[in-house]
């Protein structure tokens, strides 16, 4: 009898730590059809979830948002999907941090504290069963960070990642290491590199991600177009807005091009004779808020057809197709 009443009791402690450490998580935060939601619950420093191990085991969708999360330990095994822990103070990851997580594809590590050292390449090392094969990560967030420069290594576990953002790191420029570790990404089709202070970008960083569809360059201190855009090749969409480019005399060649965004140009005076002449399948040309633009020159979309003849596709571009929509500035311009 004495046995049976201690292993009650011992069966009951022990159901009593699991269903504790499930309500303790999910008392705190929203834990609802594979969603967990801990937004704005005011977390520890320290993000240590092998506590809470068995509610997490079927989650898909987890959100950390707006804690004041500093260092993110490892995670238990999960089927997480999606993992935000956006703006947060994260200045620390460490190794092996998202390894249990085989089966993110999305992470979201915006608006945090994070450097260069940060992001040690072991941090991104994702755990499949087929250890040749590269981590299922497809889309990566380091937006509003810290980050000046990026190590030579830090993507070598994410050869499969389509889509990076950068945005809003003080990087200045674009130095030997950070080009290399962008040219460990050969799958990437979205980058971007919005507010980063560039003015120059290095000739061939666009050379490998030779399947980059989307590139943001929008909010930086550029007074030249970059021609290294031309080794751009499967590029569909280039946003330029908000640069201080005075005049736009030539646009390197882009053979994919179908949409170009150059609004809120705070100097943009003049778009001159055949600039756009190479870019032959453009579709859609942004052109709104440039306060000082006084012309478009008639045959800044020019280009030659194969036969050698000059073919005039301003203003009849609506009718021959190249262009499904056209915004110009809302003030006159001299076309």
């Amino acid at each position: 009898m004495f046995l049976l009443n201690v292993a009650s009791c011992m069966l009951i402690i022990l159901i009593t730590c699991v269903v504790s450490g499930e309500s303790i998580l999910c008392d705190t935060c929203t834990c609802k059809n594979s969603i967990i939601n801990c937004t704005e619950n005011g977390l520890m420093d320290i993000l240590d979830l092998w506590d809470h191990s068995d509610v997490l085991k079927d989650a898909t969708l987890m959100h950390f948002d707006d804690n004041g999360i500093v260092h993110v330990k490892q995670l238990p095994p999960s089927k997480v999907r999606y993992l935000s822990l956006r703006k947060n103070k994260i200045n620390k990851i460490d190794e092996m941090a998202f390894i249990n997580l085989k089966l993110l594809l999305e992470l979201d590590l915006s608006y945090n504290s994070l450097t260069a050292e940060s992001l040690n390449p072991d941090i991104f090392k994702i755990n499949n069963e087929d250890t040749s094969r590269p981590g299922s990560l497809i889309h990566l967030r380091l937006d509003y960070n810290n980050i000046h420069s990026l190590l030579p290594h830090t993507f070598k576990e994410l050869s499969n990642l389509v889509s990076l953002t950068l945005a809003g790191n003080p990087l200045t420029v674009i130095d030997r290491a950070t080009s290399f570790a962008m040219s460990s990404l050969p799958m990437l089709k979205i980058l971007n590199l919005s507010n980063t202070s560039l003015n120059e970008l290095p000739d061939h960083l666009l050379h490998t991600p030779r399947f980059l569809e989307i590139l943001n360059l929008s909010n930086n201190k550029f007074t030249q177009i970059p021609q290294g855009l031309d080794e751009a090749h499967a590029l569909q969409r280039l946003d330029f807005s908000s640069n201080p480019i005075k005049n736009i005399l030539s646009f390197p060649k882009m053979a994919s091009l179908k949409v170009l965004h150059l609004s809120h140009m705070p100097e943009l005076n003049n778009i001159g004779p055949r600039a756009f002449s190479l870019l032959n399948v453009l579709e859609e040309f942004h052109c709104t808020h440039n306060n000082k633009l006084k012309s478009i020159d008639p045959t800044a979309f020019s280009y030659k057809l194969n036969d050698g003849l000059e073919s005039e596709l301003w203003p009849q571009i609506i009718k021959m197709g190249h262009f499904r929509r056209i915004e110009l500035t809302r003030k006159q311009v001299d076309m």
